[in-house]
């Protein structure tokens, strides 16, 4: 009898078993594809050496979470010393959710794989770049087994690392995600599912039984319904949740009231509303911020006790702390980290402090904010359209401007006044609108679609775009819809139903 078929048993006949409720018929509840990749991982883990990493890919539906707990049951049967982790603390969350349901208790904490490995971020330009310390070399000594999720995420860097980290120790690495997702940023695909050197399983049947969402989110992956603008329809629902396919005003009425909703229940993630471009998310944080906080939401474009999100790297020199090493600042906060607002205040930042000559007083606020465990007071950049920026912005071009036709050391240390300048301003915005390449690895119960994913001409990317943003959703998903024929009406009702 097979290992895994022998746990199953056992933990079924385990009197009181109350953190294992489903495992009893665990058994029969396997695909073919699931059945073979269980038994894969098997042999994969009682090998005398796992010389490659362990990589299971699947779309929505087809069980990725259901088979990953299963790994890891083996794994504590091996008595091994495990883990998970996610390359954001989004993400994290979501892991440490389904581990608490399923009644696993990991040998260290769950975290993000920059904090496991005891990376340090920095910023190249606009990009973040992960490098490893002094300590990341041994970051998984003591550890038998990493199942890392959302593995569609990791990019060549981070994943370079982790693989390097691993073989050292001979730490066994199980990388779990969706193929059809979006790949990192300034990679063409998802480098996880393209290594050469790998034990890889591919889940295709859907199983779950996740209703009118879940057939949305296979339609469009499978082609099966069109990735352009679907035509007004009667809403598609079920015991499990809502397609809704309306105009624009009624969009934004269901918006609201799903964030109000959110706002009275202490849930910011009951609803968001997901777009593709920063014009259009601009357009949404007003209407969103209305919603959640009414008339204040117009007297301050911050509030206490909203929650912000990183809209790239926050850097030393907008913490109170950091000005006084500026010029060498390190990262503080990666981009898309979620912040609990404790406190606001007014603030003044006086440019001729970081050296600049005739520099204009910048107006703007203070905010005391909750990243997890952490507590920081960042200086936030002012409000777009404010005079504030507007003199920001004013100060930044006339740098540029002068280190660009500058030469030798003054060139330099022109640079290093802009980015000092740039880098003492953390920008965030309202967590509620968030870009859909934001959204990733996230999970809400309301998502409101905005039209604008339609936009990328090219049909993949476009239907790649639309699967991230419906996905997302656990129990309801809106979009804007257009008029169309009742062919192309009943085309799409037969699709969801």
């Amino acid at each position: 009898m097979p290992l895994w078929a022998a746990l199953f048993i056992w933990r079924s006949s385990w009197a009181g078993s109350a953190g294992w409720p489903e495992l009893a018929d665990a058994a029969p509840e396997l695909t073919d594809g699931q059945r073979v990749a269980l038994e894969g991982f098997q042999d994969w883990l009682t090998a005398s050496e796992a010389d490659c990493p362990f990589v299971l890919s699947g779309y929505a539906g087809t069980g990725k979470t259901f088979l990953s707990a299963r790994f890891l049951q083996l794994a504590d049967a091996a008595h091994l010393c495990w883990t998970v982790a996610a390359p954001t603390h989004k993400a994290v969350g979501v892991l440490r959710q389904q581990l608490e349901d399923q009644g696993l208790r990991p040998t260290w904490y769950p975290s993000t794989i920059h904090r496991l490995l005891r990376l340090k971020l920095s910023r190249q330009e606009e990009q973040e770049r992960c490098d490893p310390t002094e300590q990341t070399a041994t970051a998984l000594e003591h550890l038998g087994l990493v199942l890392v999720d959302e593995a569609s995420m990791v990019d060549s860097r981070l994943l370079e690392i982790t693989l390097q980290c691993a073989h050292t120790y001979g730490t066994r690495l199980v990388f779990v995600g969706d193929p059809a997702q979006l790949p990192p940023v300034s990679e063409e695909s998802s480098p996880v599912f393209a290594m050469k050197r790998s034990e890889a399983h591919h889940l295709q049947e859907v199983v779950r039984h996740g209703g009118p969402v879940l057939r949305l989110a296979t339609g469009l992956r499978q082609g099966q319904l069109p990735s352009s603008q679907p035509p007004l329809l009667p809403p598609v629902d079920d015991d499990s949740g809502r397609v809704a396919v309306v105009s624009r005003e009624e969009w934004i009425s269901q918006a609201q009231e799903a964030l109000r909703l959110s706002s009275e229940r202490l849930d910011p993630d009951h609803a968001r509303l997901l777009c593709f471009t920063n014009r259009t998310l601009d357009r949404l944080v007003p209407i969103a911020r209305r919603a959640l906080h009414g008339e204040m939401a117009d007297q301050l474009p911050v509030l206490p006790g909203e929650v912000l999100i990183t809209r790239s790297a926050v850097m030393a020199p907008a913490c109170q702390e950091g000005l006084a090493n500026g010029e060498d600042a390190d990262l503080v906060l990666g981009s898309n980290r979620e912040l609990l607002v404790r406190d606001v205040a007014p603030d003044r930042c006086d440019l001729a402090d970081l050296g600049l000559k005739a520099a204009p007083v910048i107006e703007t606020l203070r905010v005391d904010v909750e990243a997890g465990e952490s507590q920081l007071q960042l200086r936030l950049a002012p409000a777009a359209g404010s005079p504030g920026r507007q003199r920001l912005d004013a100060a930044l071009a006339d740098l540029r401007s002068q280190a660009k036709q500058a030469e030798g050391s003054q060139r330099r240390q022109l640079w290093r006044q802009f980015f000092l300048l740039r880098d003492s301003f953390a920008s965030v915005g309202p967590a509620a609108v968030l870009t859909v390449h934001r959204s990733q690895g996230s999970s809400f119960t309301d998502v409101f679609v905005a039209p604008d994913v339609y936009w990328p001409q090219q049909e993949e990317i476009r239907r790649q775009l639309v699967y991230v943003a419906v996905s997302r959703a656990r129990r309801r998903v809106w979009l804007v819809g257009r008029e169309g024929s009742e062919a192309m009406r009943s085309s799409w009702q037969q699709g969801l139903s």
